[in-house]
């Protein structure tokens, strides 16, 4: 009922799902020029967004109710307590409140003393993590793993470190393992959820924030992965909360914005959770052009961790695979590394390649 909403009117009526082996343009004719897109080929279902529209979370939120409703179809089975969004008709602004610069600056605050990395941090990044192809039609590339999802939650626990937290420090090992030379720190952008801070837990909309976190060779070499690990969600913690967001936000609003280093970004999605259906979801994937990024998605008994590091992504997915190999965490490479399907303005069906623009 509110598909008027979505910044741009919809040509079409109703919001058809198309058959297409590639990824299809959010806001083209195929798509009705609707910003979010959905597609299926085989025993895949896609769906296509704008970051500026819907994050992570809010794809998760949409992809977790339309997979939810397809299997309940498909098997007949629903769920007493289902654990997605099923309400009709509520207003936009219950499930829709962008957090954007204005909103930011609404908001009651306590001012809050801002993270920096230590002086003369620069964010180590191998020369090869660019994008393929040419100048002209640019590829991005991505591969992902299979990691026991108790394995990896043991040497969280364990290490007093949550998932994301992990990640930064396994992320720093494989770095200075691939470059023993060149290497010296590395600087992540962690994406958080802004959602429960601001009280806007229903929306789709785009609500991340990001904190700053770094590791140094000298961290790693003079103390262990936990303490690291530790180290990290202290700091990534310190950046939280809706106070913190705002004062960033104020600041940074008021002056030019200059990044002194570079920074990979890391990606917690959380558990992909549809209910007791969730056993028919054999994979997940999260594919963007980036070339600095890492996801971890938990799906039933593993996490999906998905490599986006442009031409070094192959590299990465084997040196992460030897680290879990090393600290006794069963892992497998599912997805060897691959080069991302571009989008395409029109439907490209089963062996109709030629049919891409």
């Amino acid at each position: 009922p509110h598909d008027h909403a979505y910044l741009v009117e919809a040509e079409g009526g109703e919001s058809v799902p198309l058959e297409s082996e590639v990824p299809v343009a959010p806001g083209s004719a195929a798509a009705g020029g609707r910003l979010l897109c959905l597609s299926y080929c085989g025993r895949s279902i896609t769906l296509s967004c704008y970051h500026a529209v819907v994050d992570g979370g809010g794809t998760l939120k949409i992809l977790s109710t339309l997979v939810y409703c397809y299997l309940a179809l498909y098997t007949g089975h629903e769920d007493e307590h289902p654990v997605v969004e099923l309400r009709e008709g509520r207003g936009v602004e219950e499930y829709y409140t962008t957090l954007n610069r204005a909103f930011a600056f609404a908001q009651p605050y306590e001012p809050s003393p801002l993270y920096t990395v230590p002086y003369d941090t620069l964010g180590f990044r191998d020369a090869d993590m660019v994008r393929g192809g040419t100048s002209s039609v640019p590829v991005a590339h991505s591969g992902s793993m299979d990691v026991s999802a108790s394995d990896f939650m043991r040497l969280c626990k364990s290490s007093g470190a949550n998932p994301s937290a992990m990640l930064c420090a396994l992320l720093a090992r494989v770095t200075f393992d691939l470059n023993p030379e060149e290497a010296t720190d590395v600087v992540f952008e962690v994406t958080l959820s802004m959602r429960d801070a601001f009280g806007i837990g229903d929306s789709i909309a785009n609500a991340v924030g990001t904190a700053l976190a770094y590791a140094t060779r000298s961290d790693l070499e003079s103390s262990s992965l936990a303490e690291v690990a530790r180290r990290i969600r202290a700091d990534v913690t310190s950046q939280r909360g809706a106070d913190y967001y705002v004062s960033y936000q104020r600041v940074f609003s008021m002056y030019d914005r200059k990044k002194l280093f570079e920074s990979r970004t890391v990606t917690y999605r959380g558990v992909f959770d549809i209910g007791e259906n969730n056993v028919h979801v054999t994979d997940f994937f999260c594919e963007t052009a980036g070339i600095e990024s890492v996801y971890l998605t938990q799906l039933n008994d593993r996490f999906v961790l998905t490599v986006q590091h442009g031409l070094a992504t192959d590299k990465y997915l084997h040196g992460f695979a030897r680290l879990f190999d090393e600290l006794g965490i069963q892992a497998t490479i599912t997805h060897p590394t691959y080069e991302i399907a571009a989008e395409s303005n029109v439907p490209v069906r089963p062996n109709n390649l030629e049919e891409r623009s």
